[in-house]
């Protein structure tokens, strides 16, 4: 009868842990943890004695103390954080490709109203003003604004 309850504890101590460190928000865990650590609690009261009760719930009190302890601890978090940075950018600002306003272009695809184009030896997503050019239409960059490169046909 000790062995088992001494395993119901174990097994409700590492339930404990699991609720907090590794599946958090579920639930599952920590009620069948709770429940084991009750059901050690009980069985040592009710098969054994009752100073063996107190004992036991003092020994899953200081266990759960501890299990929260090492739990909140940073470097526990920091085992089941990802640690990478991201560095990668959507796209290199327009001014770092040399492309400004006056710079002559070939349409790639069909600027309906936007599109790819081809300015200064860049491919670029370009936009016009509402107006459709064909693919292999020369095009001259009118406005570059937010990132965005507005062109006309030339």
């Amino acid at each position: 009868m000790i062995t088992f309850i001494l395993t119901l504890i174990i097994i409700g101590q590492a339930l404990l842990f699991i609720e907090l460190a590794i599946i958090p928000g579920l639930g599952v865990a920590g009620v069948l943890g709770l429940g084991a650590i009750a059901g050690s609690c009980y069985l040592s009261f009710a098969n054994i004695s009752t100073t063996a009760g107190i004992m036991i719930i003092l020994i899953n009190i200081i266990l759960a103390t501890i299990v929260v302890m090492l739990t909140l601890r940073k470097k526990t978090w920091k085992r089941f954080s990802l640690d990478t940075n991201i560095d990668a950018k959507i796209d290199t600002p327009i001014k770092e490709k040399g492309v400004s306003v006056g710079d002559t272009g070939t349409a790639i695809t069909r600027l309906a109203p936007s599109g790819t184009a081809i300015i200064n030896g860049n491919t670029l997503e370009v936009t016009t003003r509402g107006i459709l050019i064909d693919p292999q239409k020369n095009i001259e960059v009118t406005e570059i604004s937010n990132n965005k490169v507005y062109v006309k046909e030339k």
